[in-house]
């Protein structure tokens, strides 16, 4: 059956055919004209937006060639994300290894109901994009190997560009540092040069998403009714998460806890918040400095809440976000951010000193 509830796997589909026909996919919206021999009933009356070129980076790319040549069809793409998904909880249980952890702890991802309905039924490449995240960690921590790290660090932010965000955290004070920005850079630049003759248009499309989408946001509604132009709102989030991003590795002290914390705010600060964005947090739930953590636990088994603007879609025919759903998904969250926040001010204030936060492990 076709996936009840996304259908970003059609675009996947798309943007292999039109790659491996040897055309940019970040020129040509899908709608172009160029486009008209490649389309089928299959898969191009499926695709969302087909209005604007595509928004997925160089290694997503390469991946849906392979996806269109490999596994064309959605239940092909369901079972090859599955399999990612599965390689993604292997990685996790060698990181655990790695940290002194129980690999047991792994069944946090396999076990999430959220994971297995955005890979084996949504088939979102996020899983992609968290597996070399989760891979590029177990290759940065004790032993180090900071080249090989870079690499993989840099496979994943061209898969989805939500690695850059933790820079501040991989890099604060780390050894072998420089090798790790030098290989990251290296790898983003040679894979991205065969798309670079797309000039400005290669970022169209992400910028259309930057600029124009907005779903199941926490803040970012409330700042424009606060009197923030949409622009502005978004300026004063973007800006936010770069703060956090080098605040909370400074303040946390550990690597892999301000991986964790750094991926949870970039979710809970972001315009548009659909349920497989927390493909990237799920694997790091055991990482979630310990008074975070149940926020970070609710915010995963609530995100597919969000849902029922697809399902009222489906049976109206009319994209609707219900006025329920973000005080359900996002208002227990930041109860249990309140609560953690609290129980951390009252601990230092028994103390007398100040707390730099929980370890990696």
């Amino acid at each position: 059956p076709d996936p009840p509830l996304s259908d970003d796997l059609y675009r996947y589909l798309w943007d292999g055919r039109v790659g491996n026909a040897g055309i940019h996919p970040f020129v040509h919206a899908p709608d172009s004209d160029e486009l008209g021999n490649l389309r089928d009933e299959a898969v191009w009356p499926h695709i969302n937006h087909p209005d604007v070129p595509t928004i997925y980076p160089p290694v997503a790319q390469y991946f849906f060639r392979v996806l269109d040549v490999a596994a064309p069809t959605p239940r092909g793409v369901r079972v090859v994300m599955s399999l990612v998904d599965l390689l993604g909880v292997a990685a996790l249980a060698g990181l655990l290894r790695k940290r002194g952890r129980p690999a047991a702890l792994c069944v946090v991802a396999a076990w999430c109901p959220l994971s297995v309905m955005e890979t084996a039924g949504g088939a979102h490449i996020d899983a992609l994009g968290s597996l070399l995240l989760v891979g590029a960690m177990v290759l940065w921590v004790a032993p180090p190997r900071p080249f090989l790290a870079g690499l993989v660090l840099g496979l994943s932010t061209l898969v989805k560009p939500t690695a850059l965000a933790l820079a501040p955290a991989l890099l604060m004070r780390a050894p072998g540092r420089r090798v790790t920005m030098v290989a990251g850079a290296l790898v983003a630049g040679l894979v991205a040069l065969p798309f670079l003759s797309a000039g400005a248009q290669l970022f169209t499309g992400f910028l259309t998403y930057a600029e124009h989408w907005r779903f199941n946001d926490s803040l970012y509604s409330a700042l424009v009714a606060g009197g923030l132009t949409p622009r502005g709102a978004r300026g004063v989030l973007s800006a936010a998460v770069l703060i956090l991003a080098i605040v909370l590795p400074w303040r946390l002290r550990r690597s892999l806890a301000s991986v964790a914390a750094v991926l949870g705010a970039g979710i809970v600060l972001s315009p548009t918040v659909h349920p497989w964005y927390a493909l990237w947090l799920v694997p790091w739930l055991p990482f979630l400095p310990e008074r975070v953590r149940p926020a970070g636990v609710v915010l995963v088994a609530l995100l597919p809440l969000s849902y029922a603007a697809a399902w009222l879609e489906r049976t109206t025919g009319v994209w609707v976000e219900p006025a329920w759903l973000r005080p359900a998904v996002w208002g227990p969250v930041f109860l249990l951010l309140a609560a953690g926040g609290a129980a951390g001010l009252l601990a230092r204030q028994r103390s007398g000193a100040p707390q730099r936060g929980a370890e990696d492990g």
